[in-house]
């Protein structure tokens, strides 16, 4: 796994400083990632367009339906370029035969609810991030090193750390290369976030009476940073716990300030 990037960031409330007391992140179920594609199946309407592989299948039923001796004198992808033309009319006719609803590919949701994962972002700088899991800009940041083993798959403890691509069309087939299709990919509005995403099966997980919970270990937590609306309540907490807590004895504290000209964010010690 290479990051390209030596850091990661995991953005949340205040309270997230409890777990780390504990030596533990708490980890997102697939309800919990706020992600209606991965606990819901959509409703498959009539006028939805075929996907790419729902077309050539089509295609590839007409095409066989062409007497023999027809089909030797036109390959293939000319009778699908001259079907182009066509699609809209073959899709309805689709449609109203009810084909989509019978042959629409669909996620494993229950695979899915096995599953659960840690998600960070590439940027501590990132307002959108801050916004949207650091309590509006109240909470604090763990930054963490990716490289870290604990983060790696090892022989009995499967699990991917993978960032999530920003798309329109979803991956709905489990491949080698996307064995959890959902987990890696959410709608292109979401792509300030610039996300990243550890995925482990459930069964892994430390079980908390408040959830799923991942164990630390020294070395994945390499620094702290808080929020630009972080009291200084939480700002004393965390210098309590760096001096007093030998596993997170020295790291470096700071503290995100807004630009005075500009939508941004600044670090500052």
């Amino acid at each position: 796994m290479t990051t390209g990037s030596t850091k990661l960031y995991l953005i949340g409330p205040a309270t997230l400083l409890g777990h780390v007391k504990r030596g533990t992140l708490p980890l997102q179920t697939a309800h919990q990632l706020g992600n209606p594609w991965l606990v819901q199946e959509p409703t498959a309407h009539k006028q939805n367009a075929l996907s790419q592989d729902q077309w050539l299948g089509l295609l590839q039923q007409r095409y066989q339906a062409i007497p023999e001796h027809l089909r030797g004198a036109v390959d293939f992808a000319y009778f699908a370029q001259q079907m182009e033309a066509k699609r809209p009319a073959l899709e309805a006719e689709f449609h109203a035969q009810g084909g989509q609803r019978d042959n629409a590919e669909r996620l494993d949701l229950a695979r899915h609810q096995a599953l659960v994962a840690l998600t960070f972002t590439e940027a501590v700088q990132n307002p959108l991030a801050w916004y949207s899991w650091g309590d509006h800009h109240a909470g604090i940041a763990l930054e963490v090193n990716p490289q870290h083993a604990g983060f790696q798959s090892s022989p009995g403890l499967p699990r991917l750390l993978r960032h999530v691509h920003y798309v329109q069309r979803r991956t709905l087939k489990s491949t080698e290369q996307k064995p959890f299709p959902g987990w890696f990919e959410a709608p292109g509005e979401m792509s300030a976030l610039r996300e990243w995403r550890l995925v482990l099966p459930l069964t892994q997980a430390k079980k908390e009476p408040l959830g799923p919970v991942f164990p630390l270990q020294r070395g994945m937590i390499t620094g702290f940073h808080l929020g630009c609306l972080a009291t200084a309540a939480v700002r004393k907490d965390i210098d309590k716990l760096i001096k007093l807590d030998q596993r997170y004895r020295g790291l470096k504290v700071s503290q995100l300030t807004p630009d005075q000209q500009q939508f941004s964010l600044h670090g500052m010690t």
